[in-house]
């Protein structure tokens, strides 16, 4: 009988720690799903940026065990590589991942596709500031356009004179 308890003693300690560690990763893998799904779900608005790249090249290895989120990445990013893309269907492929990403999290009942397209804020100066930035992008690039354009017409003005020389 002694040496069940002795055993009990070594082994308890043994198997608390590895439901604790188990616990651990599996709190951690939630994490880093949970900040992909806030990514996602901030970049509905605004996905031009590193942190929504940052995410979007991360989800293989975080839903590495979710067939049907990286079907809906794969999905999403073969419509990125499309010349032109289609805005439509992009949009399209990002609900239906940030749709699988909240069933994986177990939100399938709390967040539907209707409610994700329909709920995205973005505030009207916000808008009003990124047509701005957008107007003057044109700008800059129909001056480079003209100011490559002068150039070229000045460089060949130029040329019948270095000849007669």
């Amino acid at each position: 009988m002694d040496w069940i308890n002795v055993i009990a003693i070594i082994i308890s300690p043994i198997i608390a720690v590895l439901i604790t560690t188990w616990i651990n990763s599996k709190n951690e893998q939630r994490k880093e799903k949970m900040e992909v799904f806030k990514q996602l779900m901030v970049a509905r608005a605004i996905p031009k940026t590193y942190e929504y790249v940052k995410v979007m090249n991360s989800l293989d290895v975080i839903f590495a065990d979710n067939s049907k989120v990286r079907k809906a990445w794969r999905n999403l990013y073969n419509e990125y590589k499309t010349h032109p893309a289609d805005l439509n269907k992009v949009k399209n492929c990002q609900i239906k991942l940030i749709e699988e990403v909240a069933k994986d999290l177990g939100y399938k009942d709390k967040i539907t596709w209707d409610e994700i397209i329909g709920n995205e804020y973005v505030p009207e100066w916000l808008a009003q500031l990124w047509e701005q930035e957008r107007l003057n992008k044109e700008g800059q690039e129909v001056f480079v356009g003209m100011a490559k354009t002068i150039s070229a017409n000045l460089s060949k003005a130029s040329e019948p004179q270095k000849n007669e020389q």
